[in-house]
């Protein structure tokens, strides 16, 4: 594929900017993504999630209806596209804001280079989200493929980073520490003695944090959730299907748990999070259940419609794009 993207993207359309005169606190915009993403407030947003057309070429559908067409013929209009709603994100994002953007094996490898060039220096990192089984049709051929990449990038160098960790303790953790763990996973330096090499470390560690030798029953740590890297592999796919309770019946509907965690790791409770792809909503209803604040933005009436109903407690207000 021979892309020609570079450089024909920086010319930003006119637009004007638009705002209510009482600006809510979560909204969803219906309507076009670039007159919202022009009409933001300038260094107001803590964390944009994007989650575009992935260049697939499929019709996707609720039942009978089409919730959106997603185009395969032109991957340079698609990047001069996302060019320009990067640029604008980034006169939105304050200067600690971060931006995530959520693509396949289609056009990752490619819009990195948009990101590096939009956001210079700012790429922290590239999160595998591995989602599931399934794709055995492929495997006659190849491996399959059935992980995403969310490509994860700061405006400036002092970003909100809050460690995600694993909701359960590693199997290697569990076996080695649940015998001395208390019933809420306390390891208490009396039941850390038997392990020596250990407990003369964490001793060590612990006295210069508190300035004091720790007594029996002083804390060494507490079993919990693991530190994770980067590639996550304990989030599940959404699929349209009665099994699925979180289905909404969006056929791209991202999982709440997967935003929740993107959520919670780059934004502080109060902050703004931005989605110009809101779907079926995930990111507005995370950003909600966190105690943020939340505008969301999506022209197609399948994806309206759900986001009334999922969002229908959460106090969104729905505006209309009054541009032409």
């Amino acid at each position: 594929m021979k892309l020609s993207w570079r450089g024909q993207g920086e010319s930003l359309p006119a637009l004007p900017s638009w705002r209510p005169e009482v600006v809510p606190d979560d909204l969803v915009w219906s309507g076009d993504n670039l007159a919202f993403l022009a009409s933001l407030p300038p260094a107001s947003v803590r964390m944009a999630y994007l989650d575009p057309p992935y260049l697939t070429g499929g019709i996707f559908r609720i039942g009978e209806a089409v919730a959106y067409r997603d185009p395969d013929n032109d991957p340079d209009a698609w990047l001069r596209g996302l060019e320009v709603r990067c640029r604008l994100l980034k006169e939105a994002l304050l200067p600690a804001g971060t931006i995530f953007l959520q693509l396949d094996h289609r056009m990752a490898h490619a819009a990195r280079f948009v990101l590096e060039e939009v956001f210079p220096g700012g790429f922290l990192n590239e999160v595998i989200w591995a989602y599931g089984a399934g794709a055995l049709a492929q495997a006659r051929r190849q491996l399959a493929r059935k992980h995403d990449v969310l490509l994860w990038f700061a405006n400036g160098p002092d970003h909100v980073f809050h460690p995600p960790r694993s909701e359960a303790p590693s199997s290697s953790m569990e076996q080695r520490w649940r015998r001395h763990a208390d019933d809420r996973g306390r390891v208490t330096f009396g039941r850390l003695a038997v392990e020596a090499t250990t407990y003369a470390r964490m001793v060590r560690q612990w006295t210069r944090r508190h300035g004091r030798s720790p007594a029996s029953d002083d804390v060494a740590f507490t079993l919990e959730g693991h530190l994770l890297r980067s590639v996550w592999t304990d989030i599940p796919e959404i699929r349209n299907s009665a099994r699925y309770r979180e289905s909404t019946g969006y056929p791209t509907q991202k999982p709440l748990a997967l935003l929740e965690r993107l959520v919670a790791m780059a934004t502080e409770p109060g902050d703004l999070v931005v989605d110009p792809y809101a779907g079926s909503g995930t990111t507005l209803l995370a950003a909600h259940r966190l105690g943020r604040r939340s505008w969301g933005c999506d022209e197609g009436e399948a994806a309206l419609a759900v986001m009334r109903e999922r969002l229908s407690g959460t106090g969104h207000v729905f505006l209309v794009d009054p541009l032409p």
